[in-house]
């Protein structure tokens, strides 16, 4: 049985479809069409958010990052 949950979130509905298509064998994934501006989880709910560019939502992502989460940015 799979621990936790891994949640992407992106604007481009073909980049969601196509992330959808790659991982639909995998039981605790899930990919979110959404811009970022209002995620909906609760305060504190990731442990972990990995960036792959400065999104203008950044504090919203701080926002539903956890006391002592871990902010990782993979820009390149």
């Amino acid at each position: 049985m799979p621990l936790g949950l891994v949640v992407g979130i992106d604007p481009s509905d073909d980049v969601i479809r196509a992330a959808r298509f790659e991982a639909r064998d995998i039981d605790n994934i899930m990919f979110v069409w959404m811009d970022g501006a209002e995620i909906p989880w609760r305060d504190g709910f990731f442990t972990h958010a990995i960036l792959t560019e400065t999104p203008a939502a950044l504090d919203e992502i701080q926002r539903v990052l956890a006391e002592g989460g871990q902010l990782i940015s993979a820009s390149g």
